[in-house]
């Protein structure tokens, strides 16, 4: 190869990644667009274990299902140094069933997708207590019936 075709090769394996990375990029967009309209409807009172009367004022479960969506989807750095152990600890010791079930509900509406699946499906380091995590979140998700 000479000089002029390497220069050729290269210039077509660039112009081939920044058009990977832009569709990559408006894909990522216009699904996070679609699920904010999503997560823009409200949660039903009927649809929570206590009618919604174990959910605090001001309280929402939009940030944690946010910071589980990230976890999840490979958006954040934590999990090289503890596994999001404590994202998932705060999810499994949240303190009333109506905000726990508030969480899936939410990460359903706004994604299409279980988080309990998504959870189940995530590696988890043996030497944590992410199993144990889990397997408290299982618990309490199958006792109010969540899939």
């Amino acid at each position: 190869m000479d000089v002029k075709e390497i220069k050729s090769t290269a210039t077509i394996i660039g112009v081939a990644l920044v058009v990977v990375v832009a569709i990559y990029l408006v894909g990522r967009f216009l699904g996070k667009k679609s699920a904010e309209k999503e997560g823009s409807k409200p949660i039903q009172p009927e649809d929570l274990p206590n009618s919604g009367s174990g959910i605090p004022q001001g309280w929402t479960p939009s940030n944690l299902s946010d910071r589980l969506r990230n976890s999840i989807e490979g958006w954040s750095w934590r999990w090289m140094w503890d596994g999001n152990e404590q994202l998932w600890n705060e999810l499994a010791t949240l303190p009333t069933d109506d905000m726990f079930k508030a969480v899936f509900l939410d990460y359903q509406r706004r994604y299409g997708e279980s988080l309990l699946q998504n959870l189940n499906d995530e590696w988890v380091d043996l030497l944590s207590q992410m199993g144990e995590i889990r397997d408290r979140i299982n618990q309490r998700a199958n006792a109010l019936g969540i899939a």
